[in-house]
């Protein structure tokens, strides 16, 4: 991606389709399917927009990117008494 963060929408669907091949949910509403052209541009998924049964997968691109947040540690939090 040309240096700009993925929304929230755009990582549910890369992870929806990095997982699965088929429908992504809410496909018809504006939104989705504005984010889904907006990654097929980038590189991030391939699929079809117009017949949504056959569903999208994620590119290798989208697949490095997937992965990569998949492999980031979930953060923690440590307590301090000063004394």
């Amino acid at each position: 991606m040309t240096n700009r963060i993925v929304s929230p929408l755009e990582a549910k669907l890369l992870i929806h389709c990095y997982c699965l091949v088929e429908p992504v949910p809410d496909h018809q509403a504006k939104a989705t399917q504005e984010a889904l052209e907006r990654l097929r541009a980038e590189g991030m998924l391939v699929g079809d927009s117009e017949i949504q049964s056959l569903g999208y997968k994620t590119t290798s691109k989208g697949d490095a990117w997937v992965e990569e947040v998949l492999t980031t540690p979930i953060p923690t939090q440590t307590w301090e008494i000063k004394r």
